[in-house]
């Protein structure tokens, strides 16, 4: 297949010109996602076809990881709302955005068509993630746009007996970079914003 072709093409340039510009992870995830698509597999490899998405768009709106992603976090807000460990609720939101699964669903992609793992050797592995961070950068997943997901979501939070149902339902979010670290960012409907570092 010629994707597969292309991959292993890409892996093989690495080795012979080496290192990982943020270029080459582009051609690489845009030839997974066109391999997963050819394949009919989308489902399969919900996070992997995530950031493919993420990587290729500059807004991702009907992505239905991403949304499931924001669903999440407002669960995780619900049932943090009367709690003070902080820790526990920055580690459980950097948890939705799945690093390990992407790896473990990049290893089952590669191991069934036979494609060169050089992406996850453990040497290059912490590099292309923070390639893949740097570009989608502020590079939001939005619910708002999405009126029927939207509301799905305020007749729950609605049922939760919250006194304000916007007050716990997610806008958008996105990943920024400060000074060399990585930050969540949670963009809520009352026009305020929750920030914490990402735990890798």
């Amino acid at each position: 297949m010629q994707y597969v072709i292309n991959l292993n093409r890409l892996f093989n340039n690495i080795k012979i010109n080496g290192g990982f510009q943020p270029e080459i992870i582009t051609s690489i995830f845009i030839n997974i996602r066109k391999l997963i698509e050819s394949k009919n597999e989308n489902k399969k490899y919900k996070v992997l076809m995530l950031y493919c998405n993420w990587l290729a768009h500059s807004k991702l709106e009907r992505e239905s990881t991403g949304l499931l992603i924001l669903e999440n976090i407002m669960n995780i807000i619900f049932e943090s709302i009367n709690r003070s460990n902080i820790e526990e609720i920055v580690v459980k939101i950097s948890q939705e955005f799945s690093f390990t699964n992407l790896y473990n669903e990049i290893n089952e992609l590669f191991d069934v068509n036979s494609i060169s793992k050089l992406i996850l050797d453990k040497s290059t592995w912490n590099t292309v993630i923070k390639i893949i961070i740097v570009n989608i950068d502020k590079v939001p997943i939005n619910l708002n746009n999405n009126k029927q997901e939207y509301l799905r979501l305020f007749e729950k939070a609605k049922h939760a007996n919250q006194i304000n149902n916007n007050f716990l339902i997610p806008k958008s979010l996105y990943l920024t970079i400060d000074n060399g670290k990585v930050f969540w960012n949670i963009e809520m409907q009352e026009l305020f914003t929750l920030t914490g570092p990402l735990v890798m």
